[in-house]
């Protein structure tokens, strides 16, 4: 009797501990499990609190545009705390893309745009978007400087009046000499917008195709895109390829940026057919090859100046560019 009672007590001894061995699982399992969902938690709320989501999303998720969402959140957590200034925000907006303002464009290292011979610029992502969201103050306006004449270098009489300085009949805007934010043309300028016309239908007969990036920009559409570079690379880095507010070409709706911002551009069809002709239609290369200490800018094989054919063919210099700078005897240093 007593070795068949043992024999039944062995499976209940085996069945209890496998009892226990799985309720130990289970309590594990459910350990775990909701120290993960504690962990998620913690996670999203921190999603929610502006720049720290940034850090989190950047080292997360590396295919999605960090700057953007951060802007996006930051906008958000700004226009929460200022209601009325983010409605006005948004009509500014509107206003700034309705069509009557179109002709204010932007300057991009990555612009890629379709073809146009209407007086328009292309709206560019290049990340100035960046400008609207965290960009840094508004600088005081600047003083005009009082009426003067002056002699220059090479011996060309210089008249700066009302903040507006021209050598020769030749407005100048450099780093040096700046114009007024009154300064407003308000688009591009007829002499140089039937220059253009002329160019552009002369380069479409020989199969060359030419369109407006960018041309005519307000001193507070440069205010705007010059501190989003600011903001994105740093003052140094920013003054050697974008214009500080009033002092940009684009303020004197003389000039225009033409079909790419790629540095290749003046190795292109297009851009080789500028380079030998646009002289003769009152348009030169501003910022030539191997003149970044004289101008102050990069190489901009895109971006011409209107100042009449005359001028333009001194410039020109068979076809060895010569700066405005260079020519007239004057400096482009920012003060």
């Amino acid at each position: 009797m007593k070795k068949n009672s043992s024999s039944k007590a062995l499976p209940r001894l085996i069945l209890l501990a496998c009892a226990a061995l799985i309720l130990i699982v289970l309590v594990v399992f459910l350990y775990f499990q909701s120290s993960a969902s504690s962990s998620n938690s913690n996670t999203s709320d921190k999603g929610l609190q502006g720049v720290d989501a940034i850090s989190y999303i950047s080292y997360g998720v590396k295919t999605i545009d960090i700057d953007e969402i951060g802007k996006k959140l930051i906008s958000s957590e700004e226009s929460q705390a200022n209601p009325e200034e983010s409605k006005e925000d948004k009509v500014d907006e509107e206003d700034e893309s309705s069509p009557q303002n179109s002709n204010e464009g932007y300057e991009s290292e990555n612009v890629q745009s379709g073809s146009s011979t209407e007086n328009t610029e292309a709206t560019v992502d290049t990340s100035v978007s960046e400008t609207t969201a965290i960009e840094p103050e508004p600088e005081a306006e600047p003083e005009i400087p009082a009426d003067t004449t002056f002699v220059t270098d090479n011996g060309f009489v210089a008249v700066t009046q009302g903040g507006i300085t021209t050598i020769d009949g030749t407005i100048i805007a450099n780093k040096t000499y700046s114009l007024p934010p009154t300064y407003d043309p308000g688009g591009i300028l007829p002499d140089a917008w039937s220059a253009w016309l002329s160019m552009s239908e002369d380069a479409a007969a020989e199969g060359i195709n030419l369109f407006i990036n960018s041309g005519y920009r307000s001193y507070y559409t440069q205010e705007r895109i010059y501190n989003g570079y600011v903001y994105e690379h740093g003052q140094a880095e920013a003054d050697t390829y974008s214009a500080r507010p009033g002092h940009s070409e684009h303020q004197t709706g003389l000039t225009l940026d033409l079909n790419s911002f790629e540095r290749d551009f003046g190795s292109t069809p297009e851009g080789l057919w500028l380079d030998q002709n646009s002289y003769k239609y009152g348009y030169v290369i501003r910022y030539p090859q191997g003149k970044q200490h004289i101008t102050g800018y990069i190489p901009e094989p895109w971006h011409f100046r209107y100042v009449g054919p005359s001028l333009a063919e001194v410039l020109y210099n068979g076809g060895n560019w010569i700066s405005l700078e260079e020519y007239f005897g004057v400096s482009s240093v920012y003060q």
